[in-house]
């Protein structure tokens, strides 16, 4: 996922700070101006694109900061990751894996309602064997990714189509209050799931 965005940004020529692999105390290195950390523990990453409050310039006059991209840049840029754990799921999984994805976001509500996923992990492995079942989480992956939440890259994406329809950039505080109505539109939705189940 990290460095789908990473590949995706080189692409479209948006530089990119810093890319992150794992968690734990990191190997950090250079990689032209972006710095590249690297640790132990595969749990999650993330890419940091080159901003003003950096004060690092572009590498080529082309480039552009990712401030200051097309809205559809931006959108791609969120949205790669998501797309790239679905790409591989499908590699994997066949047509399945877009319908293991949509059938993860009602599992997320499950979750959070009855504080269980539909599946035994010992299930899961023997139906699909190891690599399966980590394919399988994969798509669990890019549903919760997609979840309309600001923090997420589906709340990003929609952040930046926003923006695009109001013609400028969200000030902070709105940002801010876009992501506490979330979170408390989140918290309503549990409890309403718990109330149901």
């Amino acid at each position: 996922m990290v460095t789908a965005a990473a590949l995706v940004a080189a692409t479209l020529r948006v530089p990119v700070f810093e890319v992150s692999y794992g968690r734990g105390p990191a190997i950090t290195f250079r990689a032209g101006i972006a710095r590249v950390k690297v640790a132990p523990l595969p749990l999650g990453g993330s890419v940091i694109f080159l901003n003003r409050g950096h004060q690092i310039p572009p590498r080529r006059p082309d480039d552009r900061l990712h401030e200051d991209g097309p809205v559809m840049v931006r959108v791609l840029l969120e949205m790669s990751g998501p797309v790239a754990l679905m790409a591989v799921a499908a590699g994997a999984l066949g047509q399945g894996a877009l319908s293991e994805t949509w059938r993860g976001f009602p599992q997320f509500w499950r979750l959070a309602a009855d504080f269980g996923f539909d599946f035994t992990p010992r299930a899961r492995i023997a139906y699909h064997g190891l690599p399966g079942a980590g394919v399988w989480l994969l798509t669990k992956f890019a549903a919760f990714n997609l979840l309309p939440i600001p923090i997420l890259n589906g709340g990003q994406a929609i952040v930046y189509a926003l923006e695009g329809v109001a013609g400028r950039r969200l000030s902070e505080r709105v940002r801010a209050a876009m992501v506490q109505v979330a979170v408390i539109m989140a918290f309503a939705a549990l409890v309403v799931a718990r109330a149901v189940v």
